[in-house]
């Protein structure tokens, strides 16, 4: 038989556990320190982000504001364009047609002038 198969192991002293004791929990609570700060960080940097988030869903809303206004002026504008356009439209038609009866009249004149003798032909 093996006389040192059946020897109990040595313990190690209760000073020597408590100190490894201590050393874990000293590892434990410097890692908690960590995950705490990068905690602390994330926190930050997402209350930054919710608050760029917020600045940009009112700067949008703004625009929106802003671009439907635009579409109503441009509408507008298009409305009074088109309106303008035809009334102008209805002015050279106008004019053509008085064109068309002053030359016919001046035409109708000229020939009753010649006829009695009174105008020259030009």
């Amino acid at each position: 038989m093996n006389v040192s198969a059946s020897r109990p192991k040595p313990s190690p002293s209760l000073s020597a556990i408590q100190g490894e004791l201590l050393k874990g929990l000293e590892s434990l609570k410097e890692k908690k320190r960590i995950v705490s700060q990068d905690i602390h960080q994330l926190e930050n940097e997402r209350s930054q982000l919710i608050d760029q988030v917020n600045r940009l869903k009112l700067r949008i809303q703004q625009l929106e504001d802003t671009l439907q206004k635009k579409l109503h002026s441009k509408k507008e504008y298009d409305k009074t364009i088109e309106e303008a356009e035809s009334a102008y439209q209805k002015i050279i038609e106008s004019s053509e047609t008085l064109l068309k009866v002053v030359l016919r009249e001046k035409q109708a004149l000229d020939n009753e002038y010649r006829v009695s003798g009174n105008i020259s032909s030009i």
